[in-house]
């Protein structure tokens, strides 16, 4: 079957003139084709460009794939993050030092300014749900969505978070119902996604 793919407006302002910066294709599982990063020329914004179409991005997603393996390295280090969560907690001292480390990675992907434990949070693209399980344990209540039914799986069962095993063009959720709402990967935001839902865009 033919890779089919498309070149998408803007998911921020709508816009349609593109700089493209660099190509790049799948190195891991030598997939075909060769997807650019490209930077609308209106507002700045960096997106995909050409992406495949939504029938096809499940393909670049193989059961093989690394990062929704109960072995992935991202789980271990996040079960090492909650434990010294725990410790700060208990450990009032040293809970400064405890939390700078164990929030380093969530901080370093979320914004500052987004605080702590305020309402819902909604992962697009959660994987195995480390992300989402870092979240909820500084007080947000947490839903991911990925289309890999491994990755859900695994998420679900480490973690024991709410997952759906969806693409983001079908989500059954109200625009107003989340706080906040957080992907990591712009090429699986299909429109009208990115003005429903995204209010925080993280790379």
């Amino acid at each position: 079957m033919k890779l089919q793919v498309e070149w998408a407006p803007c998911e921020l302002c709508g816009g349609e003139d593109w700089e493209l910066l660099f190509l790049g294709s799948d190195r891991r599982h030598k997939l075909p084709g060769e997807f650019g990063v490209t930077k609308c020329r209106c507002c700045g914004h960096l997106q995909t460009n050409p992406r495949p179409t939504n029938e096809f991005l499940s393909t670049f997603y193989p059961e093989n794939y690394s990062a929704h393996s109960a072995e992935c390295h991202r789980i271990r280090h996040t079960e090492r993050d909650l434990r010294l969560m725990k410790l700060g907690r208990n450990f009032p001292l040293a809970g400064r030092v405890f939390s700078t480390v164990a929030t380093w990675r969530f901080r370093r992907i979320v914004p500052k300014w987004l605080g702590n434990g305020r309402g819902l949070f909604l992962e697009i693209g959660c994987g195995t749900g480390w992300l989402c399980a870092l979240a909820q344990e500084m007080g947000w209540q947490v839903v991911g969505l990925d289309i890999s039914l491994n990755a859900c799986s695994v998420a679900r069962q480490t973690w024991g978070i709410p997952v759906l095993c969806s693409d983001s063009v079908s989500l059954p959720f109200s625009q107003t119902l989340f706080a906040w709402s957080f992907c990591a990967m712009s090429w699986n935001i299909f429109h009208p996604l990115g003005k429903r839902f995204l209010r925080c865009i993280g790379f």
